[in-house]
């Protein structure tokens, strides 16, 4: 009975919505920008400052995309997880196998093998969301509009608490919980203010007001690159520019299996490219690119939308090859997952029926 009943909504979430896969496919695109800035022109280490050519460039490439990560938890809490064993199995192995397979690779520069998949800092949080969303997906259940909205702030006052906007990012397991909630609510608590390009300005508007925020932490001595406060995804902006842009997608009607076929592959654009190898000075790809000399030139926006593009591209095709090469023992490996599992979950449910 449960197994069934799990084996439908497996079969329900591969029904893919394009519109929601090209945000993610944006999303990623944008956390590639993310990293290509803040990891040059906008380090903590970097003296980029307003008067420095193309500063203003580089803030709005970070304003304009910094909400990336909240946006993609908050389509995690939209259309919850549906927690199984096999889905943390397909989260964390095709991770370790980057960590471990991009660690021999630079072995020769960095001497170190690594296979653990908890080396990114957004796996950890993501990783912990998963564990309890069957907890939190019956609590949210049960709760009527107001004790979510209520839920919401109390997660957002212990973000605050913990992650004050002055210090780190915002990179939090509440955070996450708070998104998640947010994800949730959207889905259930109809939001209504106008059509797609109501939500497209809204957005448009909330991020060039963190770019101001930017310039005024800048005049005041509080600017600090990447890690400025304006940039912290438990920025209410943030926040709200990630709500807006999620709103906006879901408005468009696109069906597209090329979008779908991008889109699965999506996720793994961050674990390439962000792997600690990847960017490590003096061997990383930042540095082989010469980014930072791009600071100096007219041509900076395009070099790092350009660059973000072809990263993208590649990361997307070294996917595909991996899933190509493993795709099979991956999914026999999940079946047999979900067998145990099942057959586990209904000698439970058997013996809690004859009590």
């Amino acid at each position: 009975m449960i197994m069934s009943y799990a084996i439908k909504n497996e079969t329900l979430m591969k029904e893919r919505l394009s519109n929601i896969e090209l945000l993610r496919i944006l999303l990623m695109y944008m956390v590639v920008i993310l990293h290509f800035v803040g990891h040059n022109a906008l380090s903590a280490n970097n003296e980029f400052h307003f008067a420095d050519k193309n500063w203003i460039s580089a803030n709005l490439l970070e304003s304009f995309s910094c909400c990336a990560v909240d946006c993609f938890v908050l389509i995690s809490g939209y259309f919850t997880i549906k927690f199984r064993l096999s889905k943390l199995v397909v989260f964390l192995l095709p991770i370790a196998f980057y960590e471990l397979c991009l660690s021999v690779i630079f072995y020769k520069y960095y001497g170190v093998i690594s296979y653990t998949p908890f080396n990114y800092w957004f796996v950890k949080p993501y990783f912990l969301l998963m564990l309890v969303s069957p907890i939190l997906n019956e609590g949210l259940r049960h709760m009527d509009k107001e004790r979510i909205i209520y839920f919401c702030l109390i997660c957002m006052l212990l973000c605050y608490c913990n992650t004050p906007l002055s210090e780190g990012a915002g990179k939090t397991f509440q955070i996450f919980i708070l998104l998640y909630a947010l994800g949730y609510s959207i889905s259930h608590c109809r939001i209504s203010i106008g059509g797609g390009k109501i939500w497209g300005v809204i957005f448009s508007i909330v991020s060039l007001l963190i770019f101001l925020q930017t310039c005024v932490l800048d005049f005041l001595g509080h600017y600090r690159g990447v890690q400025s406060m304006s940039y912290n995804y438990n920025n209410i902006l943030v926040i709200v520019a990630a709500i807006a842009l999620f709103k906006f997608f879901t408005t468009l009607n696109i069906r597209s299996r090329f979008i779908n076929w991008v889109s699965s592959s999506a996720f793994f654009v961050y674990i390439i490219s962000e792997n600690y190898n990847m960017y490590m000075h003096p061997n990383g790809m930042y540095d082989i690119l010469h980014v930072q000399e791009w600071e100096s030139t007219s041509m900076y926006p395009i070099l790092i939308l350009l660059a973000s593009a072809a990263v993208f591209i590649v990361c997307i095709y070294i996917d595909k090859v991996r899933i190509f090469l493993f795709g099979r023992v991956e999914r026999y490996l999940c079946k047999s997952i979900d067998n145990i599992e099942g057959k586990i979950l209904d000698f439970i449910y058997q013996k809690i029926s004859n009590l």
